[in-house]
């Protein structure tokens, strides 16, 4: 005699019918829901309103990560003055090995992380250096990497972002010292110089 067996299913989850019931079903998971926590007023209910929503959006696109953007700098042999260094367009053999060693290369396009103002689109250059952890992330704004106007004498586009830099780390290849006011602008608060 054979008998027929029927499969016994798990039955359908209970679907959550209204926001409240997924708030409370969150606080559920995390152990908040407890008759105790609701005597120490530890809860406050949020009125719905533009304003909310405008800082919860806000909130969402904030990194989880500490983010730092920092210039790079080349001065070769006998360059004098903002202009020309923000005019370089390639370095020297160990300046490349030197920034090759901080990170590693991105492609700006389909770089997921942090672009420090960077565009994907392709204007300030295809590349660049940058370095993460699981506590910051690192974008280096390389001058030597973002492309030169041959019509803007000041390199404005290289300029806006160099200049709001809060750290500028300078590779000097010129027999004199680096003038820290080479480079203005409101920020450049740490200027680290490295003569090879």
């Amino acid at each position: 005699m054979a008998k027929a067996f029927q499969p016994v299913l798990p039955p359908e989850p209970e679907r959550p019918l209204d926001s409240y019931q997924h708030s409370r079903l969150l606080l559920s998971h995390l152990g908040l829901l407890c008759f105790d926590r609701f005597q120490e007023h530890n809860f406050v209910l949020l009125n719905h309103s533009a304003l909310l929503d405008r800082e919860l959006k806000s909130l969402d696109k904030k990194s989880g990560r500490e983010t730092f953007k920092i210039a790079i700098l080349y001065v070769g042999q006998g360059q004098e003055g903002e202009q020309v260094i923000l005019r370089n367009s390639k370095g020297s053999a160990t300046y490349n090995q030197f920034v090759h060693d901080l990170g590693w290369e991105v492609e700006l396009a389909d770089h997921a992380g942090y672009l420090g103002g960077l565009e994907r689109n392709g204007s300030n250059g295809q590349s660049t250096m940058y370095y993460c952890s699981s506590t910051l992330e690192v974008i280096f704004h390389e001058v030597v990497r973002m492309p030169t106007e041959p019509s803007d004498p000041r390199q404005v586009k290289k300029k806006r972002h160099v200049g709001n830099d809060h750290v500028h780390i300078v590779w000097s290849e010129h027999s004199r010292a680096y003038d820290r006011n080479t480079i203005g602008g409101d920020f450049g608060n740490v200027i680290i110089v490295l003569t090879p």
